[in-house]
């Protein structure tokens, strides 16, 4: 049995190579054409040679396709580049070398697929980590403040943990002055090394601001000052840029028990000092416009910070006796009088909406700084007695708050109008809700009426001016519905008067009009207005809803309270307010699909 196996084995290995033998008179390429299905495609030609002919031939593997070799080539680029300067940028490094390596890294990570490869293999961490004595010295803090800014604009590229916040808050503690250059060179002995050091110094500055240009052409940090480049303000705009994107939980604890809510405020504080609460800003210094967009930026980070926070809110309303509360409410009331004397330098155009960070000058820098004050205080008074007792305690906060409502709006572009009313009345029915003596404040309380009625300057009750300011809202409301009921009506009508048109010009054989064309146009037309005319309709009616919410936070509990509201009403009953919360409710569900 066996002997049978291997003769039929060698007689198959015999026949095999029988078979590739390559005959004498056979050529040794053999040409086939292969001709198409369809006589409109290309014939296919190949060629094939015998295996005996090696040659003529040369059997490649598991060959790669071009994009392959591509990223492949390209990952171990990067690979080696992140070896040599995660090398570079070591302490036991020379400080220029150091900078140097810092600032080919962030080179590297103005471009897209390197920032994605270090977020891949988690080598933000082990960067900061070796730049963690960076601010000790002035020169390496610069460009490790420029390395955090650069990937702090990116939404998906930077793993932030808590050594690399607290390598970021202590390049935020850096004193914002340009006191890098001097200091180094000064430190330095007189000869040769502290020449050439001054040199790199320089060198390096240039290619931070270089960064900071190429940064702003892409849209990101649009008012940071490239004359004003240093280690503070690039600190603030990665706070702001992190804060705003990546506040999580962890990352509110955080900067709390690391100390950079405390520097935030003490920077709030300080800022807010330069501006007179009573006396309007006369002189327009650029050092008075980078003060206003500082308090704003850190106004945003403490928004951010602060929101759904109880443990920050309670931290900021006590840190040094409640100094936040007592900043925000001066700078609120500078805001209130320096915005009319300030108006904005760009006015926008009809029926184009321009974002308010679009806009330049002290105006657009005061209203910013308006907004975001008023969301910290919202912030601080959410479903907090003690936050709405500290900033109603305030003087002049009230009415402050009062004149943020019926007279502030005429100075906003109409873009932002909206967002003026719903966080003053967000922020007043906090107040008025948790809090008692608010409420009899504002029972009491005297002011204007609304800038658009016939006798704004006239003084009368705050519950009045409300009141008037309410049934305007309904009004206009009611006015916006009709109007945009009236314009989905009349295509019909439109398309009833071109029918006879087009019926009399067939009967005269002119035939030279298309009114197809110009009643789709004219129903494009009527559908835009009708939105915008609903548009309105419910803004008018959540600024109605917004006010008899505080009217009646206003009066809860309270008969006395209460028969003075009616006094103002119409009738001397709620009906109307009652209908316009009902309307507020459904629209709440129909939107946001939960109950209130």
């Amino acid at each position: 049995m066996q002997e049978i196996t291997e003769d039929a084995t060698l007689k198959t290995s015999q026949l095999a190579e029988e078979f590739e033998e390559v005959p004498e008179t056979q050529t040794v390429l053999t040409k086939l054409i292969r001709h198409p299905a369809r006589p409109w495609h290309d014939p296919v030609t190949s060629y094939k040679c015998p295996r005996k002919v090696k040659e003529l031939y040369t059997v490649v593997k598991n060959v790669k396709k071009a994009h392959q070799c591509h990223e492949f080539g390209e990952t171990q680029e990067f690979s080696d580049d992140v070896e040599y300067l995660l090398e570079g940028i070591q302490f036991v490094n020379k400080t220029g070398t150091r900078c140097l390596s810092v600032l080919s890294l962030a080179t590297k990570c103005m471009a897209p697929s390197f920032r994605i490869y270090i977020r891949a293999h988690g080598t933000a961490p082990k960067i900061f980590s070796a730049l963690m004595d960076a601010p000790t010295e002035p020169n390496l803090a610069l460009c490790t403040a420029l390395l955090l800014f650069i990937l702090s604009q990116d939404r998906l590229t930077i793993d932030l943990d808590a050594r690399s916040l607290s390598l970021m808050l202590q390049l935020l503690e850096t004193d914002p002055e340009d006191v890098d250059l001097e200091v180094m060179s000064q430190s330095s002995s007189e000869d040769g090394d502290a020449l050439s050091s001054r040199v790199q110094v320089s060198k390096n500055r240039e290619k931070v601001i270089q960064l900071c240009e190429q940064m702003k052409l892409n849209g990101h940090a649009k008012h940071l000052s490239l004359d004003k480049i240093n280690t503070g303000n690039l600190a603030m705009e990665t706070l702001l840029s992190l804060s705003s994107r990546k506040a999580g939980e962890w990352f509110k604890e955080d900067i709390r028990t690391l100390g950079g809510l405390d520097h935030i405020v003490d920077t709030v504080k300080m800022c807010v000092t330069y501006f007179d609460p009573q006396e309007p800003l006369q002189h327009r210094e650029d050092a008075q416009l980078d003060r206003i967009r500082k308090i704003d930026q850190c106004l945003r980070v403490l928004e951010n910070v602060t929101y759904m926070n109880g443990d920050n809110q309670a931290y900021l309303l006590s840190y040094k006796e409640s100094t936040l509360v007592l900043s925000c409410v001066r700078m609120l009331r500078a805001c209130r009088v320096s915005i009319p004397h300030h108006p904005l330098l760009c006015t926008p155009a009809r029926n184009q909406a321009i974002p308010l960070s679009n806009l330049e000058g002290v105006g657009a820098a005061l209203l910013s700084c308006l907004l975001s004050l008023l969301k910290v205080l919202l912030n601080l008074t959410h479903e907090s007695s003690l936050g709405c007792q500290l900033v109603g305690s305030h003087p002049g906060l009230l009415d402050c708050a009062l004149l943020c409502i019926l007279q502030m709006p005429q100075y906003m572009p109409l873009e932002q109008r909206f967002d003026l009313l719903v966080l003053s009345l967000g922020l007043l029915i906090n107040l008025m809700e948790n809090c008692k003596d608010n409420r009899e404040k504002f029972i009491f309380a005297q002011t204007v009426r609304s800038f658009d009625s016939q006798n704004d300057c006239e003084e009368v009750s705050a519950v009045e001016a409300f009141v008037e300011v309410f049934m305007d809202r309904v009004e206009a409301a009611r006015q916006s519905e009709e109007q945009a009921d009236a314009l989905l009506s009349t295509p019909e009508e439109k398309q009833q008067q071109a029918e006879k048109q087009n019926t009399q010009e067939k009967n005269q054989d002119m035939g030279t009009t298309t009114p197809q064309s110009v009643q789709t146009d004219d129903l494009e037309d009527t559908l835009m207005k009708a939105l915008q005319k609903a548009g309105k309709n419910m803004e008018h009616s959540i600024i109605g809803a917004y006010i008899a919410i505080l009217l009646g936070c206003t009066i809860q509990n309270n008969e006395d309270f209460t028969s003075i509201l009616k006094s103002h009403m119409p009738q001397e009953n709620f009906t109307v307010m009652v209908e316009v919360l009902k309307k507020f409710y459904n629209f709440v569900n129909l939107t946001v699909g939960c109950n209130i």
